[in-house]
């Protein structure tokens, strides 16, 4: 793969073209597919440079031009990406189509509450940095949620549970966690990793209290909440 490109300016917007150069020996029906792959590589390239230059990140027109030098009839190609789709019309209508946009923070809890399947995703997303996110959950709770989706998918109730002792703020994770242990059929093992997590949210917050206090040493946090001294460090770096 090679590529060139332009700087140029189309109806007065200063903009990039990028020339793609491909060599190829041998018909290759996936080779649309490899052009897209190389695009992509370019625009991120493209993207990091401006990034990295503070200059606004807008991402290029890209010209593949493949140079085919078999002995093989060139209909062995297929330009065109969409034919090697399963459903090539179905994918006109929704490959490469501006993409779908669901706004947790314009959906009233109530409507997201209706769902029977997508409620305690929803939900936890919408508010995992609430100042405490409990109520929520207790809420899922209520309504049989959590259970459901143990019931479809365990493995992503278990994520969404590991998700929110890491990012969400718990009140009191340890009554929390047990309520969940009563509402969930979860298997032992499965729930043991949960109660660590619960576990060290615990501590975390312990220590970020004593840490808020300032009036004790990471050294004499890490004795009191159980934490190590790094992570007191690390927590007294992001405070900063």
């Amino acid at each position: 793969m090679r590529n060139f490109y332009y700087k140029v300016n189309i109806e007065d917007k200063e903009g990039y073209i990028y020339v793609l150069l491909e060599a190829q020996s041998t018909p290759d029906e996936l080779m649309a597919f490899r052009l897209l792959e190389y695009m992509v590589q370019i625009m991120r390239r493209h993207i990091d440079k401006q990034s990295h230059q503070k200059q606004p990140e807008t991402l290029p027109l890209i010209l593949p031009l493949v140079f085919y030098s078999g002995t093989k009839p060139a209909d062995g190609f297929k330009r065109d990406i969409m034919d090697r789709f399963a459903q090539p019309e179905l994918a006109r209508h929704y490959f490469m189509q501006p993409f779908t946009l669901i706004s947790m923070r314009d959906t009233p809890d109530d409507e997201i509450m209706k769902g029977k399947l997508t409620a305690a995703v929803e939900l936890i997303q919408k508010h995992i940095t609430a100042r405490d996110i409990t109520l929520y959950i207790e809420d899922l709770i209520k309504i049989g949620a959590l259970r459901r989706l143990y019931q479809i998918d365990g493995d992503l109730l278990l994520s969404m549970l590991k998700y929110i002792t890491m990012k969400g703020q718990i009140s009191q994770p340890e009554q929390l966690f047990n309520k969940l242990v009563e509402h969930l059929p979860g298997e032992e093992n499965e729930m043991a990793t949960i109660a660590e997590h619960f576990e060290q949210k615990g501590k975390l917050d312990v220590a970020k209290n004593l840490l808020a206090l300032g009036k004790l040493t990471p050294k004499e946090i890490a004795k009191v909440s159980g934490v190590s001294t790094d992570e007191i460090e690390n927590l007294k770096n992001k405070k900063h």
